[in-house]
């Protein structure tokens, strides 16, 4: 009984606990409690402190630069005042700070150079997933706390990805501010994607890394392919997405069942379904360009309806 009735008041003390703090999810609150009893209580606990602990974090320099940066983006129209900025934690700094001080990321990263060398010819690939993450109450009539997120990784972690500590943050724009930033999302994509391509040259002359073993290496590295839902996709290509008669920027030969275009295509070029990638005809860089061009020379002749279907 002595036994039953100890459990009885830890569990008391436990629940009276969990009651006086805001809400945190219990395995969050569980990894808290556990790591307290490994190693303490910090000295310092307030918020501001908290803050001050992160900005110290990602202010730490690296041989190529601080890890937390941000560069100007150019306003929309009305919105010049602003001088919208992108903050970032720039790829190459955060991956040197990473290899350097952890050591089973460093010998992971290691054996994968082993296994497969990236090299100019044959480059590793590179990953960008973005999304929209709504911290706090999702059921809110405006909620200004959703975050547009974009994270990068390699192709080559096969496996691993499925775990979330091998994707690596790269920026997080409140989706209240978007309407700030000429393009949008496009912008924010087209300025990250000249950081790893232009501004430093991964891909033809690599980057160059000292793993914890000391030794250094060289990585190559391409553009792989983009993770996107649809939303994610429509903010960033400026799709029409599923009200679209075309729902893939790329597949030039696949249109939306509801147009019936299928019906009305004498040579059977076009389709309104797929179940292979065969099935579609994929469109060039060159093309997509060319498509571009050609709706922005129709805007002047045309009306504001029939450009509209045209785009």
């Amino acid at each position: 009984m002595e036994e039953g009735g100890e459990k009885r008041r830890k569990l008391d003390e436990l629940e009276r606990f969990r009651r006086r703090i805001p809400y945190t999810s219990a395995s969050a609150l569980s990894a808290v409690l556990q790591e307290v009893k490994r190693s303490g209580v910090p000295e310092l606990d307030t918020r501001k402190e908290i803050r001050e602990a992160r900005d110290a974090a990602v202010g730490t320099e690296s041989e190529y630069g601080p890890v937390y940066a941000a560069v100007d983006m150019e306003p929309s129209v009305g919105h010049e005042a602003s001088r919208p900025k992108l903050n970032f934690i720039a790829p190459f700094a955060l991956l040197s700070h990473l290899l350097r001080v952890c050591v089973s990321f460093g010998r992971f990263i290691e054996h994968l150079f082993e296994v497969k060398t990236p090299t100019a010819a044959d480059p590793w690939r590179v990953l960008l997933y973005s999304d929209e993450v709504t911290p706090g109450n999702q059921l809110l009539p405006s909620n200004d706390r959703k975050i547009q997120a974009v994270y990068w990784s390699f192709l080559e972690f096969a496996e691993r990805l499925s775990d979330e500590s091998v994707w690596f943050t790269w920026t997080a724009k409140r989706s209240s501010q978007l309407h700030k930033v000429s393009g949008g999302m496009s912008q924010i994509f087209g300025k990250l994607l000249h950081m790893l391509f232009i501004q430093e040259p991964f891909e033809l002359g690599g980057v160059a890394f000292t793993l914890p073993s000391g030794r250094r290496i060289r990585i190559h590295a391409k553009l792989g392919f983009f993770i996107q839902d649809g939303g994610a996709h429509k903010l960033v290509w400026h799709t029409k997405g599923d009200s679209g008669m075309k729902f893939c920027l790329l597949c030039r030969n696949l249109f939306a069942m509801e147009t019936v275009m299928g019906h009305a295509d004498a040579d059977g070029t076009i389709i309104c379904s797929a179940t292979k990638v065969s099935d579609l005809d994929i469109a060039t860089s060159a093309e997509l360009k060319e498509a571009v061009r050609r709706i922005h020379a129709c805007k002047p002749t045309s009306d504001v309806r029939e450009q509209a279907i045209r785009e």
